[in-house]
């Protein structure tokens, strides 16, 4: 039942701070899920370095790389990728070198290299 008004809360009313007073009192397993929903929101709210640290606390650090990729702010994707999921930076410098180039073919060729090389 609790776990259904944490769900509840955040999809009809977004209130974040009392879907994380009830997660931390009765349900710990679904903070991770609040900060997901609110890193979202955040992100759709244009609060990227927010959303970040929301994606970071829900132990989504991909997801921040994700975000700053579709932006192509590369140096923050870079960061948190070294960071948090250095298993994801060569998506990140082959979305950087592929951003540079007006080629496609080429850039394909280019993450190829970077990922298997």
């Amino acid at each position: 039942m609790v776990i259904v008004g944490i769900d509840l809360t955040l999809i009809f009313l977004s209130d974040f701070e009392f879907a994380f007073s009830v997660a931390k009192a009765a349900v710990k397993s679904k903070i991770p899920d609040v900060h997901m929903k609110y890193a979202l929101y955040l992100e759709d709210e244009g609060k990227f370095e927010e959303a970040e640290s929301e994606f970071i606390k829900a132990n989504r650090p991909k997801e921040a790389v994700l975000m700053h990729i579709h932006k192509q702010d590369w140096e923050a994707a870079q960061r948190v990728a070294e960071l948090h999921c250095p298993d994801n930076l060569p998506d990140v410098l082959a979305g950087q070198v592929c951003a540079n180039y007006e080629w496609r073919h080429e850039c394909k060729v280019i993450w190829v290299h970077c990922f298997f090389f």
